[in-house]
């Protein structure tokens, strides 16, 4: 019996080495698919970014060349250039206008007398050089170009010329939206480089023609600028969703074969009006089995531990093994349980976030059918209290910290949710807002919501009389962890009656709910408008 023990040992510490031996690589394999998962989702919010500052810059553009009388080329170099500078792959930014085939001439020889230089209205020619362009109806001669002296030769090209420049063209002349191109041979580029052009038309407006404005990018400086220790791990594909034949941009080497390999992260970009498709491949295998040399190492020690001693640690091995196999299942068990309190805490808040919006457009579908204004004033400003609890819990479900939500994006939202809810509002409502960026739990952001809603109504409400309403918001964290919130506005103003003496709900509701805060509340009289100065402190749970 002992000598069959023995070798039921043997075979245990066998067993347990080589379990060992995979769980260690098993590890190293997760360790690495997080990784590659990681530089993946990076590679997405980097791309996604970075475009909406590419929408940014030609709306900016937009606005200055409608708005702008006489420009010239040193001045919209001089507006551009920062744009250049601060944005990840463009080539050049430029100004087009439309010129119709009867105004051609005119338009070259004046374009002749402003440059000193020879000058036509070009194309691309069969062998890619250009060339004088045909006659036809329009044209969108290249007009301002930034960088000039590296883009010269791209003056008076005629983007309609090209007919997938030409297609982002009219897509813009119908939507009045920005538009992509599909993948193209830039003018300022060899063929083998592809990039994309990002074009606004523009209408005819008091200083400028009719026209447009555009980007000029080269994908692979976007993609190599804008992208770092990604690509020591992925390789990246780019591609217009309507053109699978064409990669937008690759970092694949023309000798490596990928067609056997499995996309390891694919995800959508939209681009204006164009989507793209971003395939990320495992660059370096490391999703393949590791083969780690502590893997090797502890299997190595493990068959040696086990062949020498394993009459001596029977005892020891068996209970460590069962010791250890607790904990791992205790420690599943304990997470397992939080996920499952979390989960719970984001639907708890989820729901009660949805039985408000209920109740709110309960209350609003109820309003409709009373004539009198005063009853339907108390329905919204019911309506504006139960929304200001309601987006507490709808930001608790949507946020990672079950507990606590972003106090200065609450306050914001809260206040653009009330200008909108009193749109019929004429003067127009100007928000300037300082607030340093914290953490406030429910039990503090509910009351502290309510307050803000009831002093932002008031002012919606009685500072219609100017002819623009501008709300000053302040909040400031002390050292002692003390809340100081500033309200203010340039309203007519009004007496601040004594605690015993108010009638008004909303006060009555103010003083209430400061007093839930354990805080005070103070009103400047000797400024303008009304001033509020709020200082609290968090609630403990």
């Amino acid at each position: 019996m002992v000598k069959v023990s023995n070798y039921w040992i043997l075979l245990l510490g066998m067993i347990l080495s080589f379990l060992s031996f995979y769980f260690i690589n098993r590890q190293e394999q997760l360790k690495r698919n997080n990784i590659l998962t990681n530089n993946s989702v990076s590679v997405k919010n980097k791309i996604n970014t970075e475009l909406s500052k590419v929408n940014l810059m030609i709306e900016s553009l937009s606005f200055f060349v409608q708005n702008t009388p006489e420009i010239n080329q040193p001045l919209f170099t001089k507006y551009t250039t920062p744009f250049l500078k601060e944005s990840n792959g463009i080539k050049a930014l430029e100004w087009a206008p439309l010129i119709s085939e009867l105004d051609r001439l005119n338009y070259e020889s004046k374009q002749y007398l402003n440059i000193d230089d020879e000058f036509f209205i070009t194309q691309k020619g069969n062998d890619n050089s250009l060339i004088r362009a045909k006659n036809k109806i329009h044209y969108y001669p290249v007009h301002f170009i930034n960088p000039l002296v590296t883009n010269k030769k791209a003056l008076g090209y005629d983007l309609s010329s090209n007919f997938k420049r030409n297609q982002s063209i009219e897509s813009s002349l119908k939507s009045g939206k920005m538009s992509f191109t599909e993948p193209i041979n830039l003018v300022q580029e060899n063929n083998e480089s592809y990039g994309f052009l990002v074009i606004k038309h523009l209408i005819e407006s008091k200083y400028n023609s009719s026209g447009v404005v555009l980007g000029v990018y080269s994908m692979t400086v976007f993609m190599d600028n804008l992208l770092d220790y990604e690509f020591k791990n992925l390789d990246i594909v780019v591609y217009d969703k309507s053109d699978k034949i064409t990669n937008l941009f690759t970092s694949i080497k023309k000798n490596d074969q990928y067609s056997s390999k499995q996309v390891f992260f694919e995800f959508e970009v939209i681009a204006a009006d164009r989507k793209w498709i971003v395939n990320c491949f495992d660059k370096n295998n490391l999703l393949s089995y590791p083969h780690t040399l502590g893997g090797y190492l502890v299997l190595f020690l493990g068959l040696l531990l086990t062949f020498s001693l394993f009459i001596m640690m029977k005892r020891k091995e068996n209970y460590n093994i069962i010791l250890e196999k607790k904990i791992f299942d205790r420690t599943n068990r304990l997470i397992k349980i939080n996920n499952q309190k979390d989960t719970l805490l984001k639907e708890i808040h989820h729901r009660v976030k949805n039985n408000m919006q209920a109740i709110k457009s309960l209350i609003g579908l109820q309003a409709r059918y009373i004539n009198d204004e005063k009853v339907k004033e108390l329905f919204q400003n019911t309506k504006n209290r139960i929304n200001s609890m309601a987006m507490v819990h709808e930001m608790l479900y949507h946020t990672e910290d079950v507990s606590k939500i972003n106090g200065k994006t609450y306050i914001l939202n809260l206040i653009n949710e009330l200008i909108y809810s009193y749109n019929t509002y004429n003067g127009g409502v100007e928000l300037i807002e300082s607030m340093d960026d914290i953490k406030l739990n429910i039990d503090t952001s509910i009351p502290l919501g309510l307050i803000i809603t009831e002093i932002i109504t008031n002012t919606l409400k009685y500072g219609g009389n100017h002819n623009s309403i501008i709300i000053n918001v302040e909040l400031k964290i002390s050292e002692d962890s003390q809340y100081e919130m500033i309200i203010s506005d340039n309203g007519p103003g009004f007496e601040l009656p004594k605690t015993e003496d108010i009638s008004s709900l909303g006060l009555r509701l103010i003083f209430r709910l400061i007093s839930q805060l354990n805080g005070e509340i103070t009103k400047a009289d000797n400024v303008s408008g009304v001033k509020y100065k709020i200082i609290f402190k968090e609630i403990n749970s």
